[in-house]
């Protein structure tokens, strides 16, 4: 049996999968700016990630 939802618009449903911030930073599927760019982020008070798509287009811009 899986875990049911108590709150919000899934309350009462079942969860069947589920996909954490830092699974998806060790698959890179998302980046993590914080930790390349400490200075740049350190105003957040939670680390900066973006999706591997958008930091493609930030490595293509920078190359121009």
């Amino acid at each position: 049996m899986y875990p049911v939802v108590q709150h919000g618009p899934f309350a009462g449903f079942e969860v069947i999968h589920s996909y954490t911030r830092q699974q998806a930073i060790a698959d890179g599927v998302l980046i993590n700016l914080s930790t390349s760019f400490p200075n740049e982020t350190r105003m957040f008070k939670w680390n900066v990630c973006c999706t591997d798509t958008v930091w493609n287009l930030i490595e293509r811009a920078s190359d121009q």
